[in-house]
């Protein structure tokens, strides 16, 4: 659109407009182009020479030229524009023009503008294509409605003063007036305009009568342009008014530009709309960040990105989402996606429903009290909260006190659960409840002595006061883990305490997101529409995730596939392997936009034993599609038939060259891919007579010291050293420490240590000697005694010392 911008405007001879062949000739303030722009005009016209006496000639004159120019935005709402006009038919053949220049600068988001603008004589006098140096200023208005389009434009420019023929002078102070009127979309645009200019020094040099007034002039045309791809082609065609010299009987145009670079694209987001850089933009936050993941409604649309781009019209929205109050906002138009219009919603209050009752399960009356960050709220049943975090203090006469720590949500209720118990002493207790990852475990059922007590809060906690001092037992249930018992010793004062929660057997804990790019940066929201189908060993139902694409499911024993369905996104499916000591599984589900062909492709990842590996990150054409679960596999459905590249990624794997894969029409291909060990890899497993140790860590002493890792609730953990000789120290907190001489070879296999929590039986001791069928000493062999493996050989041997004597089975 810039290619049409005239900044002289000069209808009067040899001042020729500026690109006159784009978009419109009037200033538009919304056209500034953040890409450089090049382009040229043709312009030639049929002018008059001259009126005395009545008479009038016309000729071609200098009315035939070519523009060239340029322009560009180098930043949001400063743009700077040029022209030099060559002129093939001046007096004695080819001359230049004079340079023109203008610094547009756009207020307002493109509604209103001011040009300066400067020419240099560059051109020939002599030749009749140059007046010398001018200048002048333009400020310019912009109004939309839909499609349709209206500029105006007011200027003041002073240019020298020049004898134009015997009888006339022209030139000097001047205002500029112009105005356009049509349809302007993102292809094409027309225009019907007008452009008059009053220089008050131009007139008569004789006092004669005949002689017409050359003070007003101007002209009145069509002008039209399309756009395709970097291309823009428009033309002119003109009728002047006024009787001056130079001013145009006809006047045709015809220009053609190029953009260079690469604009600013838009953005296709499935979970919400498409985003143009060139309109103004809204980033939607609230109190801790951006708006990811919630549905946000903006006028009319509704976005989960916590970004949306509006049409240029809009100059009010409002602006709402689930547990915010509503804001209506003054669109700032000179927002884009690059700097967007920050709008910040404020939280509602969300209501608090208490529960409080005694022992026996009978409601009591209860004093309520919240805090936070200084701020304390006596809270009556169904009071309203400002979400975020507070401390619930319950207190009831005769009972003991409680306190749990509320993390109040965008929307709905928030449940508090208080049991209070009679006042038995003066002890306290702080009771925090865990999973194997040490997040807080939420709304925990908490009994004391086989009497609830309440459950747990946000930050998975329960505080009780005033207790007896002595042994108490504390038992924790939730339906997602195991129950738990544990002894506590309480003394006089507070007493805190933490306990560890184990996940059911066969847990898994899916996540399924998708890539979004907002503001320049990539984001993983999660997907909202996502369905979860369990085939395995057992039918189950489905699972819908919901707005947190989070969900929990747990599996029996044997190999179960996981198909993740997505309206918006498509099919995947993952293999997960279940067994008897299977730890919770971690599932995070990469989807994205879906292709449009009918190609499956199963990708099989195992290392050099066969063993299925998890964790390997898989690239299809350069872009994350998915990560393996246990079972080592993952499905892509609805792809494009071709030549695609595979990558796979491990950090404990060595890297392997990129795959190229030909996929046909349409089937499944099935691709399996082995991915040797780095050297040093080491996987230790603790374990006990009553099997895994749950609450283990190991940590490496030789050549370096590293920090501790934390084994699963398997009592399995994978680490890396250098090859050479190590001491591993495994530690836990119930059973003590194990210290064990390990000998990491060079190799690209897996090392396995098992080490062996257990009392020393007696003083006999064993020697374990393990042989091929050739004699050669077999390394990694698992050695059990009694049924319990006590550890692997290494070097082919495994010496084992604290045993009972007697008859025992190897």
């Amino acid at each position: 659109m810039a290619l049409a911008q005239d900044v002289p405007f000069d209808a009067n001879g040899p001042d020729l407009p500026v690109w006159a062949g784009g978009p419109q000739t009037v200033w538009d303030p919304g056209a500034l182009l953040r890409q450089p722009m090049v382009g040229a005009v043709a312009d030639v016209g049929t002018g008059l020479l001259g009126s005395f006496g009545g008479s009038t000639s016309t000729g071609l004159a200098t009315g035939m030229g070519l523009q060239l120019g340029g322009a560009w935005a180098p930043i949001q709402g400063l743009g700077l524009v040029g022209s030099l006009p060559v002129y093939p038919l001046a007096v004695d053949g080819f001359a230049l023009g004079d340079l023109r220049i203008a610094v547009p600068l756009v207020v307002d988001g493109g509604t209103v503008g001011v040009v300066p603008w400067l020419r240099a004589p560059t051109g020939s006098r002599a030749k009749g294509v140059s007046a010398g140096v001018s200048g002048g200023v333009v400020a310019t208005g912009a109004a939309r409605m839909g499609d349709f389009a209206v500029h105006g434009n007011l200027g003041a420019s002073l240019r020298p003063a020049v004898q134009a023929t015997t009888y006339q002078r022209l030139g000097g102070a001047a205002l500029d007036a112009g105005l356009a009127v049509g349809r302007q979309v993102d292809s094409y645009g027309a225009f019907l305009e007008v452009r008059t200019r009053w220089t008050p020094g131009s007139g008569p040099t004789l006092d004669v009568p005949d002689i017409p007034d050359a003070s007003l002039f101007g002209e009145v045309g069509a002008s039209v342009h399309a756009n395709t791809g970097p291309w823009t082609v428009g033309g002119t065609l003109a009728t002047g008014f006024g009787r001056a010299p130079g001013t145009a009987v006809v006047r045709a145009v015809l220009g053609i530009a190029r953009r260079f670079g690469t604009p600013p694209e838009a953005v296709d987001d499935p979970a919400g709309p498409v985003v143009k850089a060139s309109l103004p933009c809204l980033a939607i936050e609230g109190p801790t960040g951006p708006l990811v993941g919630l549905a946000v409604t903006v006028g009319d649309r509704v976005t989960s990105s916590g970004s949306v781009c509006l049409d240029g019209e809009v100059t009010t929205v409002e602006v709402a989402a689930d547990g915010y109050a509503p804001l209506v906002v003054t669109v700032d138009r000179a927002s884009s996606e690059e700097a967007p219009q920050r709008v910040e919603l404020v939280p509602r209050a969300v209501g608090v429903v208490l529960h409080v009752t005694d022992q026996l399960g009978r409601e009591v009356p209860a004093r309520v009290t919240a805090t936070r960050e200084g701020e304390t709220r006596e809270l009556a049943a169904g009071d309203a909260l400002d979400p975020g975090t507070w401390t619930v203090r319950v207190e009831s006469d005769g009972l003991g006190v409680q306190q749990r720590v509320v993390d109040v949500r965008l929307s709905g209720t928030e449940d508090v659960d208080v049991v209070l118990q009679p006042v038995a002493g003066d002890a306290g207790l702080r009771l925090v409840v865990r999973d194997a990852e040490g997040s807080p475990v939420t709304a925990a059922q908490v009994l004391l002595d086989g009497l609830p007590v309440g459950s747990t809060g946000a930050d998975g906690a329960v505080a009780l006061e005033s207790l007896a001092p002595g042994r108490h037992v504390a038992s924790i249930q939730h339906r997602a883990f195991e129950d738990l018992e544990a002894t506590l010793e309480l003394r006089t004062g507070e007493n805190p305490s933490e306990v560890g929660l184990d996940a059911l057997p066969g847990t898994v804990r899916l996540a399924v997101v998708t890539p979004v790019t907002r503001l320049g940066r990539q984001l993983w929201v999660p997907v909202q529409d996502a369905v979860v189908r369990f085939l395995g060993p057992r039918e189950l139902p489905p699972l819908a995730l919901g707005g947190e694409g989070k969900g929990t499911q747990v599996l029996g024993e044997g190999t179960w596939q996981v198909v993740v369905a997505s309206p918006t996104l498509g099919i995947q499916q993952q293999e997960v392997r279940i067994d008897p000591s299977s730890r919770a599984v971690d599932l995070e589900v990469v989807m994205r936009a879906p292709e449009d062909g009918r190609v499956e492709l199963e990708v099989r990842v195992i290392d050099p034993t066969g063993r299925p590996l998890e964790g390997v990150d898989i690239e299809l054409d350069g872009e994350l599609v998915g990560r393996t679960s246990t079972g080592g596999a993952l499905r892509l459905a609805g792809l494009d038939p071709g030549v695609r590249v595979l990558q796979l990624r491990s950090p404990l794997h060595r890297t392997a060259e990129p795959a190229r894969l030909e996929l046909f029409e349409e089937g499944l291909m099935e691709h399996v891919r082995v991915l040797d060990w780095l050297p040093g890899v080491v996987e230790v497993r603790a374990s006990q007579a009553a099997g895994a140790v749950q609450d283990a860590s190991v940590r490496f002493s030789g050549p370096r010291l590293t920090d501790p890792v934390a084994l699963g609730l398997d009592g399995r953990a994978l680490e890396r050293v250098d090859p050479g000789a190590w001491e591993a120290i495994v530690a836990s907190q119930a059973l003590g420490a194990r210290q064990v001489a390990v000998e990491v070879p060079t190799t690209t296999r897996l090392n396995l240590l098992d080490v062996y929590f257990g009392e020393p039986e007696g003083r006999a001791a064993l020697e374990v000697r393990v042989k091929g069928p050739a004699g050669e000493a077999l390394d990694g062999v698992p050695v059990a005694l009694d049924g319990v493996v006590l550890g692997r050989t290494r070097a082919g041997a495994l010496e084992l010392d604290g045993l009972m004597a007697g008859q025992r089975s190897l």
